[in-house]
């Protein structure tokens, strides 16, 4: 019954219940702001604090309601820091982030992208309100491994770049196939925590997103919006991508998917404008901090691959015509 609901939500939210309705979204930078952190790449938001790592990064940056700088999280080694960046042979890529449950709180998760040994690692921040940080880390090594048999698909073809958690379940984008991985969060905490657990059960979907000037977008953050069954994702888009050394960054397109329908589901995708131009920055992730029956109001990191990073504030509107 809540998935019917979520669902009947999701269509009056983005879709409309009338045949004769027609829809349009549109995506806009309303607000820039520059962030001093080395390449952010992944987001999430606990309690009024902001989370924001860097895949080249040593830290994880920790933001009050205002995106003023509180605390800094180590959670790699600055052994092999060039520039205040670590070499790209030695960052540990990460990429998602996610709010769980874990014990009796609530933790930041961040994922390494898996798309090389050193980038198989999970990152578990446990924090408290007096900014006390544990750090833990765990090996995504067997986890990706069964990911990538589950998909059939090669250790190349590995780019996990979104992660959220929806009705139980550990939802994961893979940027370079476009596919949406899916699993029980309990059996996943279980594995992550003791590998001797029974492996995971993973659902695999595919998806085609947008194609702009030649060029394939791909997964690049997410966020779930509960009430709504949403997954609201970024995608960007560069020519001639590569993951390791990637090539001009052409813009980002922000999309929807509808959660309870995820056999059957199409994105709905716009590209992401400023002043009326496509905003030519890679978004990397994304939170949805408000929403009404029109609009989403989004936050969004970018990422240029050459240290610098940007805080956007994004709306998503709804036309109805």
């Amino acid at each position: 019954m809540k998935h019917i609901f979520q669902g009947i939500l999701f269509l009056w939210f983005f879709i409309g219940l009338s045949g004769k309705t027609q829809i349009s979204v549109t995506a806009d930078v309303v607000r820039i702001d520059t962030l001093e952190i080395s390449s952010a790449s992944a987001l999430e938001k606990l309690n009024d604090h902001w989370f924001v790592a860097g895949d080249d990064a040593v830290n994880v940056h920790v933001l009050d309601s205002n995106f003023n700088l509180v605390e800094k999280v180590k959670v790699a080694s600055d052994k092999h820091l060039l520039n205040n960046r670590l070499k790209k042979s030695k960052k540990p890529d990460l990429e998602a982030a996610v709010v769980v449950p874990w014990g009796k709180d609530r933790d930041v998760l961040i994922f390494g992208s898996g798309s090389s040994s050193k980038r198989r690692k999970l990152i578990r921040i446990d924090f408290d309100n007096n900014y006390d940080f544990k750090v833990e880390k765990y090996s995504l090594k067997k986890l990706y491994k069964i990911i990538r048999k589950e998909a059939n698909i090669s250790k190349d073809e590995l780019n996990i770049e979104g992660a959220a958690l929806w009705d139980g379940k550990l939802v994961l984008l893979n940027r370079h196939n476009n596919q949406l991985y899916t699993m029980r969060f309990k059996e996943f905490k279980r594995y992550m925590k003791d590998h001797d657990h029974d492996k995971p059960e993973i659902s695999v979907y595919n998806f085609n997103l947008p194609v702009l000037d030649g060029n394939q977008s791909g997964f690049s953050g997410c966020y779930v919006i509960t009430d709504l069954g949403m997954l609201v994702f970024t995608a960007t888009v560069e020519q001639e991508p590569d993951w390791v050394n990637p090539d001009e960054i052409i813009g980002s397109y922000i999309g929807i998917l509808d959660l309870n329908e995820l056999n059957s589901a199409t994105p709905l995708c716009t590209p992401v404008l400023y002043h009326s131009e496509l905003f030519p920055e890679k978004i990397e992730s994304i939170v949805c901090t408000r929403h009404d029956e029109r609009q989403l109001h989004l936050v969004c990191i970018t990422d240029n691959d050459n240290g610098d990073s940007l805080l956007l504030k994004v709306i998503l509107q709804k036309h109805v015509e």
